[in-house]
């Protein structure tokens, strides 16, 4: 009887250690890891160079950069909804998938910056220092995101200088010129207008005196 017993638990402690050895035989090291230090990931946050701002942006795009991508880091509809022109869209939840840091390594190869940005700058700052701790230079943030890159270019188109006509000045005064014809027309009406005559009554001569010596 003692015997089953012992010979039950042998079996079950070797069948315990084959799991064990099974699972320590099959289990797959971290694909995903850091190659920042603690210091140089400091230094990362604390450079401004990473950082795109919304003129420095809008140049990219009027210029057609091809070195510079831009990546919508927010869902799909909400890219269908908006996006930056030649942009493309990488939503946050696939941005650790293979295919994704496949496109992000190929990129660095080709010395081509990805601008990230989201519907604001909070959105991107944590996926960029995980990419960045990763060992992804290539990456840069756009400042604001996306909503504050279209009130920024809004903000601009409103405060182009716009023509006042009413403030012009007319070329001729034509009040004035009226009153200044109506002046001449005065004028000439009286110069040629009939001089009246005035006639002086002849003096009435005396009578001669009656009488003689």
């Amino acid at each position: 009887m003692k015997d089953n017993r012992l010979n039950k638990l042998i079996v079950a402690a070797i069948i315990f250690a084959a799991i064990i050895i099974v699972g320590i035989l099959t289990m797959h090291t971290p694909s995903l890891k850091y190659e920042l230090t603690e210091q140089q990931t400091l230094a990362a946050i604390a450079d401004s160079s990473a950082q795109i701002s919304p003129e420095k942006a809008k140049e990219i795009q009027l210029a057609q950069n091809p070195t510079f991508i831009f990546v919508d880091l927010r869902n799909e509809n909400e890219f269908a909804k908006g996006h930056l022109e030649g942009a493309l869209n990488i939503p946050i939840s696939r941005l650790l998938a293979k295919k994704s840091l496949e496109f992000i390594k190929q990129s660095a190869m080709e010395d081509k910056t990805l601008i990230l940005y989201g519907a604001d700058q909070s959105q991107v700052t944590s996926p960029w220092l995980l990419l960045k701790q990763m060992g992804f230079g290539n990456l840069c943030v756009l400042q604001g995101g996306y909503n504050g890159l279209t009130q920024n270019l809004t903000a601009a188109a409103d405060s182009l200088p716009m023509q006042n006509f009413d403030a012009e000045v007319p070329r001729y005064k034509f009040g004035e010129l009226g009153q200044g014809q109506a002046k001449t027309t005065a004028a000439t009406a009286s110069k040629n207008a009939p001089q009246q005559v005035v006639t002086k009554p002849k003096p009435k001569s005396k009578a001669a005196t009656a009488g003689g010596c």
